[in-house]
C-alpha cells in the first residue's frame, strides 16, 4: 500500500494542477461520449444527472450475460451492477482520460453484434 502511495503522489506531482484538471477534464468528456454512444446502441443510462466518469446503463438481458458476451467478444466492459440495488439489469460502464474514440467503437461494435444476437435468439 505504501508504494502505491508513493507512486500517487509522485504522479501527482509531475501532473501539477493543471494537468490533474485536464486529466478530470478528459475522463468526464469521454465518459459522457460513452453514455451517448451506448445510448444510441440501446443501452439507456440510469441517470440523467452529471457523472464523472462511471455510470450505471439498462440492459435488455442480465449484466453478468452482457459482460460474458463481450468478452467472447475481446471487450472487457459492463460490470454487472448487484440486483439488490434495485436497478434491474444494469451494468457499469466506465471511461478514463486513455479511452480513445476506437476503444468506444470496439465496444460499440461488440455491444451492437451481442444485441443482435440475442433478439435473433429469442425470435
Amino acid at each position: 500500500h505504501q508504494r502505491t502511495a508513493l507512486m500517487a503522489a509522485v504522479n501527482l506531482a509531475a501532473l501539477g494542477p493543471q494537468g490533474l484538471a485536464d486529466v478530470a477534464t478528459k475522463s468526464v468528456q469521454n465518459a459522457h461520449r460513452l453514455a451517448q454512444r451506448l445510448s444510441e446502441a440501446g443501452l439507456e443510462p440510469l441517470t440523467h444527472k452529471p457523472f464523472f466518469n462511471e455510470f450505471a446503463a439498462r440492459s435488455p438481458v442480465p449484466a453478468a450475460e452482457l459482460r460474458r458476451e463481450l468478452a467472447e467478444r475481446g471487450v472487457a466492459a459492463a460490470v454487472p451492477v448487484p440486483e439488490a440495488y434495485g436497478l434491474g439489469h444494469a451494468a457499469l460502464f466506465s471511461a478514463t482520460e486513455l479511452t480513445t474514440e476506437g476503444d468506444m467503437d470496439l465496444l460499440v461494435e461488440a455491444l451492437e453484434d451481442v444485441l443482435a444476437a440475442l433478439e435473433a435468439a429469442h425470435d
